[in-house]
């Protein structure tokens, strides 16, 4: 869920996490890396709607 900081904190903590998986899978003396891609609209989206349990905050709605 967001807090303090909104979509700019996820942001970054998405980034952050991003270049972690990056640099743990490649091996060091490759050079430096590339900077990772900017998180997706719908990646944040649904990150800021997840609990820390997992779960979603809201309850699926069907408009069938």
């Amino acid at each position: 869920m967001l807090s303090r900081g909104g979509y700019d904190l996820l942001e970054q903590r998405i980034m952050e996490e991003k270049l972690k998986q990056q640099m743990d899978s490649t091996d060091s003396n490759e050079g430096p890396l590339n900077p990772p891609s900017p998180a997706s609209r719908h990646e944040k989206w649904k990150l800021a709607r997840t609990k820390l349990g997992g779960k979603m905050t809201s309850k699926k709605s069907c408009y069938c």
